[in-house]
């Protein structure tokens, strides 16, 4: 079925149009006014609109002109990551001896640090006693998780260079699990409980081929 027209004449049509501009023109006149104040030129009865040139962009530069591109960090060689890790066994035994009598192991450090909370609780102290004494382990903890990365990145799973970092990346991770267990059971149970568990040798570090942790 065709379309009705929409106009009976070209006159209807053309006035039809004329409304239409009027309209258009009530509803953006203030973008035509603005348009009609640009300096312009009649030329063979057209209107030639005297505008600036558009500039060119200019190419974006990443990062700016102050700011200089970052650059890849160097990549080190296993010898510097193992000479890391002789600095990091340095300062856990530092650690260990500062408690005292110069342990060599994490047992024999948590050890002392059980008699010296004993001595504490006594006095009336708490378990915050050995709070100073775990943000060291957890730092240097930290670190070699990151020798760690290194290591097995250049020398492989199975190298020896690698079961160097994982023991004492272990006896780090039982010192620290060593003295929270401590801190929890006298938070949990008191004095009594330390005292029962250490007579029974029921504690972590009193049981060094019993138990590895690995986290």
């Amino acid at each position: 079925m065709a379309r009705c027209k929409k106009y009976g004449s070209a006159a209807a049509k053309k006035e039809a149009n004329h409304l239409k501009s009027l309209a258009h023109y009530h509803r953006n006149n203030n973008k035509i006014n603005e348009k009609r104040r640009v300096e312009h030129e009649i030329v063979d009865n057209c209107i030639l609109y005297l505008r600036r040139p558009k500039q060119a962009k200019k190419p974006y530069t990443m990062g700016g002109q102050d700011v200089k591109p970052l650059s890849l960090p160097e990549k080190k060689p296993l010898s510097y990551h193992m000479n890391s890790l002789k600095k990091l066994n340095v300062a856990v035994y530092s650690i260990f001896s500062a408690a005292g009598d110069n342990p060599k192991t994490y047992h024999k450090y948590v050890a002392m640090l059980f008699k010296d909370l004993m001595a504490e609780l006594d006095r009336g102290g708490t378990f915050h006693y050995l709070d100073p004494f775990l943000p060291p382990l957890t730092n240097l903890e930290r670190e070699l998780d990151g020798v760690w990365d290194c290591v097995l990145n250049l020398a492989g799973p199975t190298s020896e260079e690698l079961a160097q970092v994982g023991d004492l990346q272990c006896m780090l991770r039982s010192a620290v699990l060593a003295i929270e267990e401590i801190q929890m059971r006298c938070l949990q149970h008191g004095k009594e409980e330390l005292e029962w568990r250490y007579r029974n040798h029921l504690f972590r570090f009193q049981s060094p081929g019993r138990r590895q942790e690995f986290l």
